[in-house]
């Protein structure tokens, strides 16, 4: 299809766009992955390689339209089976579906959002993250605050970033579905939560200057981890009263 998949497209042509064409391309894209859903599926491997541009010129004007493609992996939104290993890209994969939840319409959403801000920033997502794809994995679900994010721009200012700032992806970056071991991923983060938990505990001991006994222990672990819980709920009602 004349314009290549989203990725190329925007390697090529992203000096001409403005926000209001990326705009038009993200509504297109949100409402091919509202078909999907309407048609009660879940689309499963939604990325950038899998949205294609076809380009026209009608009535003198240049226009591209987007199309999200590739349903090989699609299951109806029903389907909830955890199974252990999906094929995916994994920066476009929701940290749920990363800790070994079933996929579903809400990870295809999450996956649009890596999308949007794929397009909007001119840039893979953690195009600058050094490391293999499980630690990747481990400080998507771990921090959210090291999740891409965009900063607010008016029109005119935005135009001028986006004409004049080349895509950016790092070179061995994923471009292509491959096997996730998300069975490996959540055990390798329940490891370093605990980990990281034994290290809170020495810590508290270290302040007090003795031993906690094992009962004292698991009450501190159940408060930290209540704690932590507590803070991540008041930081996404804080996103959503941002939005």
């Amino acid at each position: 299809m004349k314009g290549g998949n989203l990725r190329e497209f925007l390697k090529n042509k992203n000096s001409e766009l403005d926000l209001s064409d990326k705009l038009t391309l993200l509504l297109n894209i949100a409402q091919g992955l509202k078909d999907i859903h309407k048609k009660n599926l879940v689309h499963r491997d939604l990325h950038s390689g899998n949205i294609l541009n076809f380009c026209s010129i009608k009535l003198r004007k240049f226009k591209t339209v987007s199309y999200i493609t590739d349903l090989g992996l699609s299951q109806p939104a029903s389907y909830q089976k955890q199974e252990g290993k999906i094929f995916g890209v994994l920066p476009y994969v929701a940290p749920e579906v990363l800790q070994g939840q079933p996929y579903t319409q809400v990870a295809d959403i999450y996956s649009f959002g890596m999308v949007a801000y794929e397009l909007l920033a001119n840039a893979y997502p953690y195009y600058d993250f050094e490391g293999d794809e499980t630690k990747l994995a481990l400080n998507i679900y771990a921090d959210p605050k090291k999740r891409p994010n965009v900063e607010y721009l008016d029109h005119e200012e935005y135009n001028t970033f986006s004409q004049n700032t080349p895509y950016q992806i790092h070179s061995i970056a994923t471009t292509t579905s491959q096997l996730i071991n998300t069975q490996q991923i959540a055990q390798l983060f329940q490891e370093a939560k605990q980990q990281a938990l034994a290290q809170e505990l020495k810590h508290i001991e270290a302040l007090i200057d003795q031993p906690l006994t094992d009962e004292q222990k698991e009450l501190v672990s159940d408060f930290i981890q209540t704690k932590k819980l507590t803070i991540q709920d008041e930081a996404d009602e804080q996103a959503e009263d941002q939005a």
